[in-house]
């Protein structure tokens, strides 16, 4: 049986995937690339469709995910800032 947050995952993935092919085609197509708002809605599509993955794997929330990065030793975090 899939979990709530796998499912949750799962629709943030396939909306923002196909929202974002959807406008990376219609940017393409009407060469809209030059009205610069078009280029942040289409980096939050992506952004939903990279969250719904990382939900759909891990099967965990973004934010408790989000919590448990951040209380990583900077060692294990990787490269931060």
């Amino acid at each position: 049986m899939i979990s709530a947050t796998r499912k949750a995952g799962i629709h943030a993935l396939t909306i923002g995937a196909v929202l974002s092919m959807v406008g990376g085609w219609a940017a393409v197509s009407y060469d809209l690339w030059r009205f610069k708002p078009l280029g942040w809605l289409y980096a939050l599509l992506v952004v939903l469709a990279m969250i719904g993955l990382g939900q759909a794997v891990t099967g965990v929330p973004f934010r408790e995910l989000a919590a448990q990065w951040d209380a990583l030793k900077g060692w294990q975090g990787g490269v931060r800032a």
